[in-house]
């Protein structure tokens, strides 16, 4: 069987979506099948060696495609700096630019795929004539290539919301409500990562959902236990800043308040909120920004760590937070304390389920804060700060080849009705 794929982050990108969507392929066509993959040719976003794949992100049975987006930026930077740029006279508080932004999409910042995306694919259905298309997403403006697919060739078309669209408020709007609506209605197969999701998108359609989700990577299952010797507490963050929904503002408040050593390690592409916070704090001495490294790079850093720590913003309100973060599952398989800092939802549910040592504070509360970090510096000087290693049920549900194995099902045809009369070859 073959697939067509279009998937925006997919290598040589770099990023949590370009994980999931490789793990899948590399599964594809480890069960003998195949796949062209449609992909956005991105040179800003470094390569980071992964899983046996090369650096184009082929293999036996996988080609890839790389298609440049048209350059839509300034559709949406100009209306969104001047925006800014109003609201800093009027001395109005600063928010996020894709809040602004979004006024002035179509669906997201990527839509400038589209056009090229869907050209590139009816060529790749000419001449390899797939069996079915399947989107990754976000960015859900690629499902929108994938519908004009299936209206044109009638295809099956099955999408993979990495992330929630609607139900979370993260990524929808309500201009973009029916868009989703619309896309999902006419998929033959969603696949979300969270049971929140898919409660969500059955409510919405009569599409069939199939869960399945994100995982840990190697060396997140080999555990790192023990840090001991060095009377400082480390606490580590993998990940980007965006000063919003991921701001280190709370973290850094509380710390500068304990009167014991520390330091925060972060490991990321986007480092400039942390930067700043620690520099208007004064504790840029005790804060390290580094940028994003290989996960198979990690292990000295998570040996060397105390806790790690992890923190998404509030959803809009009203809402849940309905995605279960790929970093909270590479978080529980590595073993170590986990410093969360969560809102209400799919991702704090996980965390309370499978973590050993947990310890969970609240922006809102910051004397609660402050006293968990003190708490947890006399437990390091105790020497009783360790994780535990993972339970093999944990191992074994969100294991890569235990996913990789469900995406297979699910694509051919034991979770989803692929039969050959759903098939219309292109012409």
């Amino acid at each position: 069987m073959k697939l067509l794929t279009l998937a925006y982050y997919y290598p040589p990108q770099t990023s949590v979506g370009t994980l999931r969507t490789l793990r899948f392929m590399k599964a594809w066509v480890a069960n003998g099948h195949q796949a062209d993959v449609i992909c956005a040719d991105s040179p800003d976003r470094q390569f980071h060696p992964a899983g046996g794949l090369t650096d184009s992100g082929c293999a036996p049975g996988l080609t890839r495609f790389s298609v440049a987006p048209m350059n839509i930026k300034p559709a949406w930077q100009w209306p969104t700096r001047l925006i800014k740029g109003v609201r800093r006279l009027l001395g109005l508080r600063p928010i996020e630019d894709g809040r602004i932004a979004r006024h002035f999409w179509f669906i997201d910042l990527e839509w400038g795929w589209i056009l090229p995306a869907y050209q590139q694919a009816c060529e790749c259905i000419r001449q390899s004539r797939p069996d079915a298309i399947y989107v990754s997403c976000p960015p859900f403006s690629a499902a929108v290539v994938g519908y004009l697919l299936k209206r044109r060739f009638g295809l099956p078309l099955v999408l993979d919301f990495r992330d929630g669209w609607g139900g979370s408020g993260y990524h929808g709007s309500q201009a973009s409500h029916g868009w989703e609506q619309r896309l999902v209605s006419m998929a033959d197969r969603l696949i979300v990562t969270s049971p929140s999701d898919q409660a969500y998108y059955q409510a919405l359609s009569n599409t069939p959902v199939s869960l399945i989700y994100n995982g840990y990577d190697a060396p997140f299952d080999r555990p790192y236990l023990a840090h001991v010797g060095d009377p400082t507490l480390t606490l580590t963050y993998l990940g980007g800043w965006d000063g919003f929904r991921r701001s280190p503002e709370a973290l850094l408040r509380a710390l500068k308040q304990c009167d014991f050593p520390w330091r925060l390690v972060s490991a990321g592409n986007t480092n400039q909120a942390l930067v700043a916070w620690a520099s208007t704090l004064g504790l840029s001495d005790q804060v390290l920004a580094q940028g994003a490294l290989p996960k198979g790079q990690l292990g000295p850093l998570l040996a060397q760590s105390d806790l790690l720590f992890i923190n998404k913003g509030q959803p809009e309100p009203g809402q849940r937070d309905t995605h279960v973060a790929a970093k909270i599952l590479d978080y529980l398989a590595c073993g170590k304390p986990i410093l969360a800092e969560l809102p209400f939802g799919d991702s704090q549910e996980v965390l309370r389920q499978y973590a050993k040592s947990l310890t969970e504070v609240s922006a809102g509360k910051p004397d609660d804060y402050v006293a968990a970090l003190k708490t947890l510096y006399q437990l390091k000087r105790r020497g009783e700060l360790h994780g535990q290693a993972p339970d093999d049920e944990f191992l074994a549900r969100f294991s890569p080849q235990y996913l990789g194995q469900q995406f297979c099902e699910v694509m051919t045809g034991q979770g989803l009705p692929l039969s050959e009369s759903l098939v219309v070859k292109a012409v």
